[in-house]
């Protein structure tokens, strides 16, 4: 950031309690919860596709895990099932995740 020149403004509110953690994650930092909110926002926005700290570790969980699991498959399935399952899979793969949705939707407490 250093010696730019810094010519827009960011606003923004939020409310006591986020504030305070705010504070505290700068104050841990060694900031002040202006430049802690400022640096994690140039950081974060400059990732590829938009994603979150958190989003980011779910997704590479997530392709730990499908790595995990396609080589326990072509152990278990043959050649021409895991390709089968790929097909399904690829073909599906919307429809699957809308259906968990739906699940997770219908499954909460009004």
């Amino acid at each position: 950031m250093g010696d730019e020149l810094k010519d827009r403004v960011v606003t923004f509110r939020v409310t006591d309690e986020q504030y305070s953690r705010m504070d505290d994650c700068g104050f841990r930092a060694g900031r002040s919860a202006n430049d802690w909110s400022r640096r994690l926002a140039v950081s974060e926005s400059s990732k590829d596709f938009g994603l979150t700290a958190n989003e980011r570790i779910l997704i590479e969980e997530m392709a730990v895990l499908r790595k995990m699991l396609g080589v326990l498959l072509k152990r278990v399935l043959s050649p021409e099932e895991l390709e089968e399952l790929r097909e399904n899979v690829d073909e599906h793969y919307e429809e699957y995740g809308r259906q968990v949705l739906a699940k997770r939707a219908a499954s909460r407490p009004e």
